[in-house]
């Protein structure tokens, strides 16, 4: 289902001890320039084409990204971080270029190399600032010098849309890590801002 060469590629209520989040869903991101665990490189694409097996238009999101070395990997590593998360959000002037991930599950509706991989959930998210976000459960396994990539296909909103582009690591209740009720975001660090001017469809390199 993901092709062409290329693989084209909270709903927070509570506080556990120092995790920070807010009750609408949408992590306060701050930018880390520094963060010793964001990525280093990374360029998304977002688009339109033909899904010939469903029979109508469809949106895709693909990134790909990277680190430059082990030292700037270093709290994916650690004990407080459970979760990687890559998050691409659409907002609504006049309307989101998509509102949300299609069904079908891994290899259908989204894909990625990362090990642990998971499709975030979106029961949270505002309708004007739609987040379609894909994480690893074992960001431990990441590593250096080797360019991930994270694929989503969505629905078609508006013809145009800003966006931006967050990276995210979060905690897992409990020691499990769902992503519709478990993971909660932890830390956050703003890669592309919506300021930058970049809209969807197009291309974003941070």
């Amino acid at each position: 289902m993901f092709k062409n060469g290329l693989k084209r590629m909270f709903l927070a209520f509570i506080l556990i001890s120092g995790l920070s989040m807010t009750i609408d869903g949408v992590v306060e991101a701050t930018n880390y320039p520094d963060s010793q665990w964001a990525p280093d490189w990374g360029v998304t694409y977002v688009g339109e084409t033909y899904d010939q097996q469903r029979g109508f238009d469809i949106t895709y999101i693909d990134s790909f990204f990277s680190w430059n070395s082990s030292a700037d990997m270093k709290y994916l590593r650690d004990s407080e971080t459970d979760t990687f998360e890559l998050d691409t959000i659409f907002y609504a002037e006049p309307y989101p270029f998509a509102y949300e991930a299609l069904g079908g599950g891994r290899g259908m509706s989204w894909d990625t190399d990362m090990n642990g991989g998971y499709l975030d959930s979106q029961l949270s998210d505002d309708p004007d600032t739609p987040t379609f976000g894909i994480g690893t459960a074992s960001p431990d396994t990441l590593v250096p010098d080797k360019v991930y990539f994270a694929s989503i296909y969505a629905d078609r909103g508006g013809n145009s849309s800003p966006m931006s582009i967050t990276a995210q690591r979060g905690r897992c209740v409990g020691g499990i890590c769902d992503p519709s009720s478990t993971i909660f975001a932890w830390e956050s660090s703003i890669l592309l801002s919506k300021s930058a001017g970049v809209r969807a469809p197009g291309e974003a390199n941070y």
